[in-house]
């Protein structure tokens, strides 16, 4: 008797962020928000009303507010912040640069990296990566990506994040194996 044995592909590893955390950072976002219209409110009371100065601080409250909804958003319609697959790499764990996907073909290197002071996951993509393409040039100048055509950096910052990122690099790397074993999917160096 002939035993058939079947290996079936792992399950994406869906990783959602700290809810404390979101919470803290919405509560943040929320209370830095409304110094702008605190200060736009002092001017109006004081009858000195400057168009720019109130401007600019209304703009900045909505830029903030909107950030801080992001977070507390999240607490009320949980996402996952991270999902680690045999296609590659989903996240959501950042208000600027928003969700994405990033398929292991296209994915160069994943490292730690310091970066305003803390830590986060360091993708560093291929030139056409899908991801890359999508973005407008607006947005790809806010999150300090080069000209199209040379390599970019994408950081995904640890409060985001469930697991230290020095714990998800060797979990990356072995999905990025299994993608890879035995096709032309991973076509990239290994991870380190």
């Amino acid at each position: 008797m002939t035993t058939v044995s079947t290996v079936s592909p792992p399950e994406d590893l869906i990783l959602h962020p700290p809810r404390i955390r979101l919470a803290f950072l919405g509560a943040v976002m929320a209370g830095v928000a409304l110094l702008p219209l605190l200060v736009a409110l002092a001017s109006l009371a004081q009858d000195k009303i400057a168009p720019l100065p109130l401007v600019a601080a209304l703009c900045m409250a909505g830029v903030l507010g909107r950030i801080s909804y992001y977070f507390l958003s999240r607490l009320s319609t949980p996402r996952p912040s991270l999902v680690i697959g045999l296609p590659g790499i989903y996240f959501d764990a950042s208000p600027l640069v928003g969700p994405g996907m990033v398929r292991w073909a296209e994915l160069l290197d994943a490292s730690a990296a310091e970066r305003n002071g803390s830590v986060s996951l360091c993708l560093e993509l291929r030139p056409d990566a899908a991801f890359l393409s999508s973005l407008s040039t607006l947005r790809r100048g806010l999150l300090g990506f080069p000209v199209p055509g040379s390599r970019a950096r994408l950081y995904l910052p640890q409060g985001m994040l469930p697991l230290p990122v020095a714990d998800l690099l060797p979990l990356l790397a072995d999905y990025r194996r299994l993608a890879g074993s035995g096709s032309a999917v991973n076509a990239s160096p290994p991870l380190q």
